[in-house]
């Protein structure tokens, strides 16, 4: 049997004066970062990119995507989690959702971006990011 190995890399540090979560940039140090991810990951044996279709998660793996000479495949689920507008306090907020799985505010959805700290015996995990994974091939 084949085995995949997928990675998984956060966007770089974004601009949080720009409150669109669609069109967010890069800082001068998330650009630099994401520089990184492409020196970190450019000899692995990667096939494919994928990305959310926020700005901050293209820009943090365009340079790795040129480098391998790889096109972005941008897929919406892969979008962070809605929290239900701009949080003040987001800090405090990531805090609270992270230690409490159960927590959520009003009007919270869930999606991939929390994958990284799901436990692979999560029922969530299950029933959320499988799907999710069988449509990446």
């Amino acid at each position: 049997m084949d085995r995949t190995t997928i990675y998984f890399v956060r966007h770089a540090e974004s601009d949080v004066s720009v409150r669109d979560d669609l069109t967010r940039p890069l800082t001068a140090r998330g650009e630099a970062d994401a520089l990184r991810v492409t020196t970190a990951l450019k000899g692995l044996d990667i096939a494919r990119v994928y990305s959310s279709p926020y700005k901050r998660a293209v820009d943090t793996v365009r340079d790795l995507a040129q480098t391998l000479g790889l096109e972005i495949i941008t897929i919406d689920d892969l979008r962070e989690r809605a929290v239900g507008g701009w949080v003040e306090d987001f800090v405090g907020f990531a805090k609270k959702q992270w230690s409490d799985f159960s927590f959520k505010l009003p009007v919270l959805s869930c999606s991939t971006t929390i994958l990284t700290a799901w436990s692979l015996n999560s029922s969530s995990y299950r029933t959320d990011l499988l799907p999710i994974i069988d449509t990446l091939s």
